[in-house]
């Protein structure tokens, strides 16, 4: 308890260390006429004159391709803070509804915690009891649940700056304390997913005794250390010097190093489903071997199968 206690207190004062000094604020007019003079200049290049004619108000609400051309053309021109304006006085005039789904979200993130405790308390009480020997698999997965949970409280935070809002609703301070918070919520993603695949990976080692299975499980597991350390690094370098992985949404174009971020996520991706499809096959190649009628042979496989997944 101690150590949910501390990890809380230091979510909660994280981004009190990196807070900007003078923050912006959302605009509390009403009226597309008070948006800034970068963005009315922007939204004139793509309307009649005159600018805020009622015709002209009806259409942005009603032309998606003109609204996306007009933020376009203010991301690129304006400051940030100007086309967040210029998008909120946009929902306000059109009648459109604020985006709402961080009680959702909470729920779901809460209740993948609650599973996860669950499996691993299930998982304590069944080794204390000696129905099974602990092993490295047991020690892996309890770590992988570490991950999931830090992941599940800080998306459950993350509600509480900004994620199922309006970006524009947000003040600066809030959408810096989000991109700090996604960023832990990254690392303790890409942490669990490598600890359940080793937890796994080791499971296999203690059930299947064949040498060669053995050693192809073992290039495995080291297949999935050395990708996730890739996948690590590259996350930590993605944008350089590193105080733009919080600070760089307000710069367009960004400045400085930027790796390509789409790469990264699907090189991770790519790979973790190539290596969950090899997984889940690599048992089979055992189990077929097992001297079972076709039957019992084929339901051993499934359960088995299901297990994994």
């Amino acid at each position: 308890m101690k150590l949910f206690a501390i990890l809380r207190l230091f979510i909660l004062i994280l981004p009190c260390i990196f807070q900007q000094v003078g923050a912006s604020s959302p605009t509390t007019a009403q009226r597309l006429e008070d948006a800034s003079q970068c963005a009315i200049k922007c939204f004139s290049q793509f309307v009649d004159k005159p600018t805020f004619s009622t015709a002209n108000k009806e259409r942005i609400c009603h032309d998606h391709k003109l609204s996306n051309a007009v933020a376009s053309s203010i991301r690129i021109a304006c400051p940030i803070r100007d086309l967040f304006d210029f998008l909120k006085l946009e929902q306000t005039n059109c009648g459109r509804p604020e985006l709402d789904n961080d009680h959702n979200i909470r729920g779901i993130n809460y209740t993948i915690l609650g599973i996860a405790v669950f499996s691993i308390v299930l998982r304590t009480v069944t080794k204390s009891y000696r129905f099974s020997q602990w092993g490295a698999d047991d020690y892996l997965i309890i770590a992988a649940s570490v991950f999931t949970g830090v992941q599940c409280i800080i998306m459950g935070l993350m509600t509480f700056a900004g994620l199922g809002r309006n970006i524009w609703t947000l003040d600066d301070s809030t959408i810096t304390t989000f991109h700090i918070y996604l960023l832990v919520v990254q690392y303790a993603y890409v942490l669990s997913l490598c600890l359940i695949k080793l937890s796994i990976l080791y499971f296999f080692l203690r059930t299947f005794p064949d040498p060669t299975f053995r050693l192809i499980i073992k290039y495995t597991i080291a297949f999935n250390i050395v990708t996730t350390i890739i996948v690590t690094i590259c996350g930590a370098l993605q944008r350089q010097p590193i105080h733009l992985l919080w600070d760089g949404w307000k710069e367009y174009p960004p400045r400085g190093i930027t790796l390509n971020i789409p790469a990264i996520i699907f090189f991770h991706a790519g790979v973790n489903i190539a290596l969950d499809i090899w997984m889940f096959a690599l048992p089979l190649t055992q189990l077929y071997s097992l001297g079972l009628q076709p039957k019992k042979k084929a339901g051993v496989m499934v359960i088995f199968g299901v297990g994994i997944l």
